[in-house]
């Protein structure tokens, strides 16, 4: 009986630690990463911002044969976005927030989780 007491106390106080952390940490993560290109500003603009051409170098797509695009507007520079399906990653939207020609594009990119949660990431390139 002193046992079952012992872990019961055991998991209530790991219940607390969690309801603090909760309250605690920050809602949102952020990191960095960054890579040089060794091409032209204009000739990476033109390959990320058309999206047409993201399934030849998407890593997501590369590794995953089940993904599935849908393209249900513009493909190119601003506002132009896909969505995708895939049995193995899971469902989500790109879309492109601003295009500045040769020079920025910041994107969206969207996951919808299987607890139908919704994971965002900005992507900038310069």
């Amino acid at each position: 009986m002193k046992i079952l007491k012992r872990i019961g106390w055991f998991l209530l106080a790991i219940l607390i630690i969690l309801l603090i952390a909760s309250f605690i940490l920050p809602k949102d993560i952020s990191f960095e990463k960054s890579i040089e290109i060794d091409a032209p500003k204009n000739m990476v603009y033109n390959v990320v911002s058309d999206l047409n051409s993201h399934e030849s170098w998407n890593p997501w797509k590369l590794n995953d044969k089940t993904m599935e695009y849908t393209y249900p507007g513009n493909r190119k520079g601003e506002n132009a976005t896909y969505s995708w399906t895939s049995e193995n990653s899971g469902n989500g939207t790109y879309l492109i927030t601003k295009a500045e020609e040769g020079q920025l594009l910041e994107s969206k990119i969207t996951f919808v989780s299987y607890f139908h949660k919704l994971y965002s990431i900005l992507v900038i390139y310069t």
